[in-house]
């Protein structure tokens, strides 16, 4: 199946899943609405919470979704989290409503008070980066083990934010780790639910 028809398909699925998107019956049926949702077919996965109106789709690849247990945003239930043990890349973010988002300096601001005090967080080479309805910062962060890079993307469109973080060792160096993750980036699809 062509790249093209497995998106088509994915977002499909999303359709037939919650064909009444916006009218949670039960206090249960309103907490779905508001977890995210992950699909896979076969090479594509598709992420979305049904109460937004976007869909994230990517080639699955390596990729595994993991659960990841903490506090604050990690503890969101519209937080997801993907990781490719072979490569050492994570792929993870948020699915919040556009109201939430004040832009992206606003909330590179925000990330970085939050990182004060945590050497391992402290970013170095900071760049700004626009890759289609994805606007951003790329960074790195040093670590005992070496380097890693990451891309910190946000997409706002239907009333809804999609808030991206990937990152990826420097293990055959920084500009090959900075390149796989800005091609993953522009191979990420995100389409209006319902279109």
């Amino acid at each position: 199946m062509h790249n093209g028809e497995l998106v088509k398909s994915i977002l499909l699925a999303v359709l037939i899943s919650f064909p009444i998107l916006g009218v949670p019956r039960t206090e249960d049926e309103s907490a779905k609405m508001q977890r995210v949702h992950v699909l896979v077919k076969d090479d594509v996965i598709g992420v979305f919470v049904p109460a937004g109106k976007l869909a994230l789709v990517f080639d699955k690849g390596n990729f595994v979704q993991k659960e990841q247990k903490g506090s604050g945003g990690l503890a969101s239930p519209r937080y997801f989290y993907f990781e490719d043990t072979n490569r050492g890349t994570i792929l993870s973010g948020w699915f919040e409503p556009a109201s939430r988002f004040k832009g992206v300096e606003e909330d590179w601001a925000a990330n970085v008070k939050q990182w004060q005090g945590k050497p391992e967080l402290e970013p170095h080479q900071i760049t700004t980066i626009s890759e289609s309805k994805w606007n951003g910062i790329k960074y790195q962060t040093k670590h005992p083990g070496g380097v890693r890079v990451h891309i910190k993307a946000h997409w706002v469109e239907a009333d809804t934010w999609i808030d991206v973080h990937l990152s990826e060792a420097a293990i055959g160096g920084v500009e090959k780790a900075e390149d796989a993750l800005g091609k993953l980036l522009k191979s990420m699809v995100v389409k209006i639910v319902g279109k």
